[in-house]
């Protein structure tokens, strides 16, 4: 049997070993708020095996941080753990998986460390 889907808002940083690379966020439907330690999975159907090549190498990912607003517009946020990519090719991949399949926002960063343009 399957409960009502809650709307969460959820924040991952992407990285390589050399740098950060940019922010993945947006809202998704959850069957529960994931307490911090659980573990999160996304749906690799509909990802394409070329363009999103290195999103199947990312596994779950934990739940690191709560930020639960009050009110009738309340959002509840969910942090979950850095993703780690091999190269920034790869880091890109993967933002571009959540981009298209899971209708997350992708924000590449500069170089220099600073927020960079967004994806339109």
């Amino acid at each position: 049997m399957r409960g009502m889907a809650t709307s969460i808002h959820i924040d991952i940083s992407v990285f390589t070993e050399d740098e950060a690379v940019g922010m993945i966020s947006g809202e998704i439907e959850v069957p529960m708020v994931p307490q911090i330690g659980d573990v999160v999975t996304f749906d690799l159907q509909g990802a394409d095996v070329v363009r999103h090549k290195a999103a199947f190498g990312i596994g779950p990912i934990k739940a690191t941080g709560r930020l639960i607003g009050t009110g009738a517009e309340a959002v509840i946020t969910i942090m979950l753990s850095d993703i780690t990519a091999k190269t920034k090719d790869d880091a890109l991949e993967v933002m571009a998986f959540f981009e298209d399949c899971h209708r997350l926002f992708g924000d590449r960063w500069d170089e220099q460390g600073g927020q960079g343009e967004a994806k339109e």
